[in-house]
């Protein structure tokens, strides 16, 4: 029985390696800039647009960013100065 089971994980290990490439990050990083090419496109064509959606992007990322440093900082409550 352990030569079967073996047996079968060598053969799982060979179609493994045949089928999965192992650039799969480079892969990752080409389909992230497949993705943004249509972003770039409507950055040209709706300027306005674009720019108030990074905006509120950047607007609603900087304030988690004070959320999380107040409540990091405050963790035990408010405190009176004295």
């Amino acid at each position: 029985m352990i030569v079967g089971m073996h047996d079968m994980l060598g053969s799982v290990s060979r179609y493994w390696e045949s089928r999965v490439s192992s650039d799969g990050a480079l892969w990752i990083v080409m389909m992230d800039g497949l993705f943004l090419i249509p972003l770039v496109f409507a950055a040209f064509f709706y300027p306005a647009q674009v720019l108030a959606w990074i905006g509120g992007v950047l607007l609603v990322t900087l304030i988690l960013i004070e959320a999380v440093h107040v409540a990091r900082t405050h963790r035990f409550g408010w405190r009176r100065p004295g």
